[in-house]
């Protein structure tokens, strides 16, 4: 077990967890709190959604876009593995609207340092009209 794993476990402690039949990770950059909140939420559809921004990864890579994530997860476990959405949580009201659980650990963070209140006021704005 990962330490992130065991965060994810301690954040759902105490939700009804076989309520959830769709859960959304907000600002999922590579998926793997996606595919823990798959794993520790097993009876849901997990989709993660990021800005899949080549040009700003989160991480470790260059290779940063929703068809490498995707096919990343499929080579591990070609049964089983989280959906993926480019999505623009800021910008882009396109998002899927009917999330049971929304887990966004740090992105909030992340949009308020890089973009200011505003930003982040309509990021927010975007999660709670997805639930």
């Amino acid at each position: 077990m990962t330490p992130r794993t065991e965060e994810l476990r301690e954040d759902l402690i105490g939700l009804p967890i076989n309520a959830f039949k769709k859960v959304g990770d907000f600002g999922c950059g590579w998926g793997f709190t996606t595919w823990c909140l798959m794993r520790e939420i097993p009876n849901s559809e997990c989709i993660g959604i990021d800005k899949f921004d080549p040009e700003n990864p989160p991480t470790w890579s260059n290779d940063f876009s929703l068809e490498y994530v995707q096919n990343w997860y499929k080579g591990m476990d070609t049964n089983n593995y989280p959906d993926f959405l480019q999505r623009d949580i800021v910008r882009d009201i396109n998002t899927p609207s009917d999330f049971d659980l929304i887990y966004c650990k740090r992105v909030l963070y992340n949009i308020y340092r890089s973009n200011g209140e505003l930003e982040l006021t309509q990021a927010i704005n975007h999660i709670a009209q997805a639930l």
